[in-house]
């Protein structure tokens, strides 16, 4: 092999590895909870820093939303279920007919893909009426775990109330902590904007 050949061989293998390493980093960071000056151990903060000051009832979002199509607010309930691939998306149960799906803003903070069924969650965003069609069910499905033939009973679209996540909270039993502070420390923002921008869309 020439040594320009190799020379360009060793520089491709060199950009391979540096964006194997900046898709981990950037998984890594969207994953990992934030680190929150004064929390209690047991309460895990992802995306913006939240508090649950604020809160919303089931009944007075329900009420809100048959006037509108979408109402900002802190709203709580207990998580079902989790994307088991990525954790960019998540169950609640919130005291309502059916469960709320909740999604996070921008793709840009994933939770724990396990392990957290039946812990209380906050979160913090905006809420809004939504119709999930038949094939995004069947995907949210196969995110889960489910097995195929669950996926292919999934033949109705799904009217429900969803959310939009700017901030979430998790707790395994403590109340939460309503006085949180951000502890200043390094941004991996850049990081994930870079791999942003080669990741397929998000749903």
């Amino acid at each position: 092999m020439s040594p320009i050949l190799a020379k360009n061989n060793y520089s491709m293998k060199y950009l391979s590895l540096l964006a194997c390493l900046f898709f981990v980093y950037s998984c890594t960071s969207q994953t990992a909870p934030n680190v929150v000056e004064g929390a209690p151990e047991n309460i895990k903060s992802y995306g913006e820093v939240i508090t649950e000051d604020g809160l919303m009832s089931s009944t007075d979002l329900q009420t809100a939303l048959a006037s509108a199509d979408s109402v900002p607010c802190t709203f709580s309930g207990t998580i079902k279920e989790t994307c088991s691939k990525k954790g960019c998306w998540m169950t609640m149960d919130a005291g309502m007919s059916d469960d709320m799906r909740v999604t996070f803003k921008d793709y840009g903070f994933f939770v724990p893909v396990e392990g957290q069924a039946g812990k209380r969650a906050v979160v913090k965003g905006y809420a809004y009426k939504s119709v999930t069609e038949v094939d995004m069910l069947q995907h949210y499905a196969e995110d889960a775990g489910k097995s195929a033939e669950e996926i292919a009973a999934i033949t109705e679209p799904e009217v429900a109330i969803s959310f939009k996540a700017d901030g979430v909270l998790i707790e395994d039993s403590s109340p939460l902590n309503t006085t949180l502070k951000e502890k200043p420390e390094h941004s991996a923002s850049g990081f994930s904007c870079f791999i942003g921008l080669i990741r397929a869309p998000s749903f």
